[in-house]
Protein backbone atom coordinates (compact mmCIF):
# COMPACT_ATOMS: atom_id res chain seq x y z
CA UNK A 1 0.00 0.00 0.00
CA UNK A 2 2.97 2.12 0.78
CA UNK A 3 4.12 1.72 -2.94
CA UNK A 4 0.88 3.29 -4.43
CA UNK A 5 1.01 6.51 -2.21
CA UNK A 6 4.25 6.99 -3.50
CA UNK A 7 3.59 6.64 -6.39
CA UNK A 8 0.24 8.79 -6.39
CA UNK A 9 2.28 11.38 -5.19
CA UNK A 10 4.80 11.10 -7.62
CA UNK A 11 2.10 11.17 -10.48
CA UNK A 12 0.53 14.16 -8.56
CA UNK A 13 3.52 15.88 -8.44
CA UNK A 14 4.17 15.71 -12.39
CA UNK A 15 0.56 17.02 -12.72
CA UNK A 16 1.83 20.25 -10.72
CA UNK A 17 3.89 20.42 -13.15
CA UNK A 18 2.23 20.14 -16.01
CA UNK A 19 -0.39 22.22 -14.39
CA UNK A 20 1.73 25.62 -13.89
CA UNK A 21 0.44 27.68 -16.88
CA UNK A 22 -2.89 27.54 -15.32
CA UNK A 23 -4.45 30.39 -13.59
CA UNK A 24 -3.45 31.00 -9.94
CA UNK A 25 -6.92 29.87 -8.31
CA UNK A 26 -6.77 26.65 -10.73
CA UNK A 27 -3.19 25.96 -9.27
CA UNK A 28 -4.17 26.03 -5.55
CA UNK A 29 -7.85 24.19 -6.67
CA UNK A 30 -5.30 21.20 -8.03
CA UNK A 31 -2.88 21.89 -5.02
CA UNK A 32 -5.73 21.31 -2.53
CA UNK A 33 -6.74 18.37 -4.04
CA UNK A 34 -3.67 16.91 -4.25
CA UNK A 35 -2.83 17.17 -0.78
CA UNK A 36 -6.33 16.63 0.50
CA UNK A 37 -6.16 12.89 -1.06
CA UNK A 38 -2.75 12.38 -0.26
CA UNK A 39 -3.51 12.94 3.80
CA UNK A 40 -6.47 10.32 3.46
CA UNK A 41 -4.49 7.84 1.74
CA UNK A 42 -1.99 8.24 4.79
CA UNK A 43 -4.48 7.97 7.21
CA UNK A 44 -5.97 4.99 5.39
CA UNK A 45 -2.35 3.62 5.54
CA UNK A 46 -1.81 4.31 8.95
CA UNK A 47 -5.62 3.52 10.87
CA UNK A 48 -7.24 0.47 10.15
CA UNK A 49 -10.38 2.30 10.87
CA UNK A 50 -9.98 4.82 8.74
CA UNK A 51 -12.01 3.86 5.39
CA UNK A 52 -9.57 4.00 2.26
CA UNK A 53 -10.88 5.92 -1.03
CA UNK A 54 -11.79 2.16 -2.45
CA UNK A 55 -14.00 1.65 -0.32
CA UNK A 56 -16.06 4.68 -0.74
CA UNK A 57 -16.10 3.48 -4.60
CA UNK A 58 -17.13 0.25 -3.20
CA UNK A 59 -19.71 1.76 -1.26
CA UNK A 60 -21.15 4.13 -3.91
CA UNK A 61 -21.11 1.36 -6.96
CA UNK A 62 -21.26 -2.19 -5.30
CA UNK A 63 -24.83 -1.98 -5.98
CA UNK A 64 -24.29 -2.68 -9.33
CA UNK A 65 -22.31 -5.57 -9.36
CA UNK A 66 -25.59 -7.48 -8.62
CA UNK A 67 -27.19 -6.08 -11.36
CA UNK A 68 -24.08 -7.60 -13.62
CA UNK A 69 -23.98 -11.08 -12.52
CA UNK A 70 -25.88 -13.21 -14.66
CA UNK A 71 -28.75 -15.11 -12.85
Amino acid sequence: MLFFIIVFCAVSMFEWFRFRQQSKKDKWTLLSLVIGASLWEVMAYSFQWWPAPNDFIVYAFGWVDTLLKPT
